[in-house]
């Protein structure tokens, strides 16, 4: 495997009021990444909506989007993505309470 391995790790506590989204941040736009594993965790809360996708600008591209009926369950996407650093990454979690705790993973590596 060529390049430097990333591993992000963002949670989020849940306000409560409409979607909350965990966006990453942007690397510099001349590096290329394959990020290789999206997971997003609704560690104590069901989500009506649960969507991965990636942000360019003030567009959201959409990966992958299901129903998470259960605490504990998770939303991955593993098929790879390649990008420049300026692609976000995000979660954006429909239809949670306040205080539950929501969490966002992206795994990848940074290549030539």
């Amino acid at each position: 495997m060529d390049g430097k391995m990333i591993v992000r790790r963002l949670s989020k506590q849940s306000g409560g009021a409409g979607a909350q989204t965990i966006l990453m941040d942007a690397y510099p736009r001349a590096i290329h990444i394959i990020w290789d594993r999206f997971s997003a965790l609704a560690v104590n809360a069901d989500v009506t909506l649960c969507e991965i996708g990636i942000r360019l600008g003030v567009s959201d591209y959409i990966l992958r989007a299901n129903k998470l009926a259960t605490a504990g369950q998770t939303l991955t996407v593993t098929s790879p993505c390649k990008g420049y650093g300026e692609f976000q990454p995000f979660a954006r979690f429909t239809g949670t309470a306040a205080g539950e705790m929501l969490e966002f993973y992206a795994y990848g590596r940074e290549v030539d």
